[in-house]
């Protein structure tokens, strides 16, 4: 099998070190735009459901590898990566539906613990820091790191930080009520994100947590986004009431307080009260 036989070599040529690529071996691969291939085959939404998914697996993998070594082994084509970010993950977006459903034959590397995709999340995240390049809200990347907290099935190693969506949702161009309504309003959906909110701040099996700083990034996220006065931010804070958020986090912060926890976790409490007035300035409770 052809994609077989690439992801092999590529495994073979990066965990080898008398295989291991050239810098000038890994820039005639560029030019021949293997690179390119690759992705605009993965961001088609028939690949998919290609019938046998380790035909998936394997071509994904060699798109992940071809990421992960252009920042850590050679890290000049880290911008030729970023270059096609945007489009990668605004076509993941597009085939979020599908790419849930894909059922992949092999487990997630056991130093992630994470499903490939969510490998890939973190990677471009990584790519981005490496190349102090601001992950935009038009790439998509923050939707489905926020799609795929909403409908995981277990927690895995980047789960409480939502999968770094908050390395996206700020700077000078960031406006949440873009992505509320992108992202969640005509995406995710308002309700399936306050249910996941609400099982986690339960600590409802599987999502139990230990401490406040387990909570603070989904807290920190959520009580940003809803600022404003836009209709889209009424929506989400209308959904935060329903699904009684603020009395949950509420009811975390005193039992907590009195055990040390403002001093120790000041993100969390600091995202929780701005969480409660947002709320209840608009929405008596």
């Amino acid at each position: 099998m052809v994609v077989k036989d690439i992801y092999r070599a590529f495994d073979i040529c990066q965990s080898e070190k008398r295989h291991k690529l050239s810098l000038d071996a890994w820039s005639r691969m560029y030019d021949a735009g293997l690179p390119d291939l690759v992705q605009d085959i993965v961001m088609q939404p028939r690949f998919w459901t290609l019938p046998r998914p380790s035909v998936i697996g394997h071509l994904f993998d060699t798109q992940m590898q071809i990421a992960y070594f252009s920042y850590h082994s050679y890290q000049s084509f880290c911008p030729r990566v970023l270059s096609r970010a945007d489009a990668l993950w605004t076509a993941m977006w597009k085939n979020r539906q599908l790419i849930a459903d894909w059922s992949t034959d092999r487990p997630a590397k056991h130093s992630l613990r994470e499903h490939p995709v969510i490998q890939a999340l973190v990677i471009y995240y990584v790519l981005h820091r490496h190349g102090e390049a601001l992950v935009t809200l038009s790439s998509h990347m923050p939707h489905f790191s926020l799609y795929a907290w909403t409908v995981a099935e277990f927690q895995t190693e980047h789960f409480r930080s939502v999968y770094l969506c908050g390395d996206a949702l700020r700077g000078p161009s960031y406006d949440p009520s873009i992505f509320v309504r992108e992202a969640i309003i005509n995406g995710v959906g308002v309700d399936a994100c306050f249910t996941r909110l609400a099982e986690v701040l339960r600590g409802e099996d599987p999502w139990h947590w230990d401490s406040l700083g387990d909570l603070k990034e989904s807290l920190h996220i959520f009580s940003g986004l809803l600022h404003g006065n836009t209709p889209e931010t009424m929506t989400f804070v209308i959904g935060a009431g329903h699904h009684r958020i603020p009395s949950l986090a509420a009811t975390i912060a005193k039992k907590h307080a009195l055990a040390g926890g403002l001093r120790a976790n000041p993100r969390f409490y600091n995202s929780t009260f701005s969480l409660i007035m947002q709320v209840l300035s608009r929405i008596p409770l």
